[in-house]
């Protein structure tokens, strides 16, 4: 999946002429050796960069809403002896995460700057401490004050997208992951297409088209009306879709890109030959 998009953005800058941001949401540290990596095997070229949501925050300021802090929003920075894990990036704790009892669930997890200052504060047990119930996700000044504050992380999604893609009069928002293709059906903006591709099977079984929905892509596929393009990279899944859901013409087929090795200069015999799949 990653080597195809990165195939297909790289087909972008080459032949379209436009550059391509590949956009991440997690919040690994260690993303300048990852891009330092995909450049030098030559994954990532010039036009195209990594932009990720938290290094993102760290580097802008955000103005503050009117109301920082939402109904029901809960606010409580963890220190340093709160945590049970932290994540560092040149001896700065850029994460510090606190877990349930079972040493496994995470409850809440501490974004911080590169100068230590709090950006973030993501905890998932606002309703009832100690379990995964109710979340409250508050983004942070450089004086560690709420500025903005969200019941889910979609909508900070929305409002990174849309300072992110602020002055751009077209921008196409492409989703290959699963997570994230389920979160753009709720992105709706003038001038921003949107675009998930499905890049494997929407079906658990194998009894398409009338097969149980796969948990991971039923969101997608309940909600074909609230994308500008559905891309599927075989005709036989557009056709299972549409027979199942209806005909609707932002239904696509684009297989993935790939570079082609040169036909070979010797005869085979045609009956050999060798079959490469999973199982």
């Amino acid at each position: 999946l990653t080597s195809a998009m990165l195939h297909r953005s790289r087909a972008f800058v080459r032949i379209g002429g436009t550059g391509v941001d590949v956009l991440t949401f997690d919040d690994r540290t260690d993303y300048e050796d990852i891009e330092d990596r995909l450049r030098g095997s030559g994954e990532l070229v010039d036009d195209m960069r990594i932009v990720n949501l938290w290094d993102w925050l760290r580097d802008h300021e955000t103005a503050p809403a009117r109301k920082p802090l939402g109904e029901g929003r809960a606010f409580t920075p963890l220190g340093a002896a709160d945590a049970d894990r932290s994540a560092y990036r040149d001896g700065i704790a850029l994460t510090r995460t606190r877990l349930a009892a079972d040493g496994r669930t995470v409850l809440q997890t501490d974004h911080h700057r590169m100068d230590g200052s709090l950006l973030a504060t993501d905890r998932h047990d606002c309703h009832e401490a100690g379990t995964s119930s109710g979340r409250s996700l508050v983004l942070c000044g450089r004086d560690g004050r709420p500025v903005r504050s969200w019941g889910t992380s979609w909508g900070l999604y929305r409002f990174w997208l849309d300072r992110l893609t602020a002055g751009d009069e077209t921008c196409f928002l492409i989703a290959d992951s699963k997570p994230l293709s389920r979160f753009l059906h709720s992105y709706r903006r003038r001038g921003r297409p949107t675009v998930p591709i499905v890049h494997g099977s929407h079906l658990a079984g194998n009894i398409g088209p009338w097969g149980r929905l796969r948990p991971s892509r039923a969101e997608v596929i309940q909600h074909l009306e609230d994308y500008d393009a559905v891309v599927f990279l075989t005709e036989r899944q557009r056709r299972d879709v549409s027979i199942r859901f209806g005909q609707r013409p932002n239904l696509c087929v684009i297989p993935n890109s790939r570079t082609l090795p040169p036909e070979p200069e010797f005869d085979r015999p045609s009956s050999h030959g060798i079959m490469l799949c999973t199982l």
